[in-house]
């Protein structure tokens, strides 16, 4: 792995395994008929916190308005809108001010450094590279 440049957030881990076990403690009481991550940012919290709440998995999408929809970040909000608009609840691990959806429950506040997630290549790329 290539050292961590000025600019990009290496988001590790220990950290996921961490804010996985914060939401699942917030969630616990909360009755869901599954979870739905859009591939390809939100399948691994989706699977994450499919396991910890022991709840299904939804790979095409919600099945209705008591599916958790989760994602990596709220960058530009598009991806999210539709199902915000539909009423779900979304959780995101980062959330940035310029979104046009605000996730109901956001981790950490994204500035102005890419965030590299673990399970993602490792290597800087383009700083001004948005996702939705």
């Amino acid at each position: 792995m290539k050292p961590p440049c000025s600019c990009c957030r290496y988001y590790r881990g220990h950290e996921f395994e961490k804010d996985v076990d914060r939401l699942w403690q917030m969630l616990l009481d909360i009755n869901f008929d599954g979870v739905y991550g859009p591939p390809r940012g939100g399948l691994t919290l989706a699977t994450a916190l499919s396991h910890r709440l022991d709840i299904p998995q939804f790979l095409d999408g919600p099945k209705s308005r008591q599916t958790l929809v989760v994602d990596d970040i709220a960058d530009k909000g598009t991806t999210l809108r539709p199902f915000a608009d539909k009423g779900n609840l979304i959780i995101t691990l980062f959330y940035h001010k310029q979104s046009i959806t605000i996730p109901n429950i956001w981790l950490h506040e994204k500035k102005n450094k890419f965030i590299i997630y673990f399970w993602e290549k490792q290597e800087c790329v383009n700083k001004n590279k948005s996702r939705s």
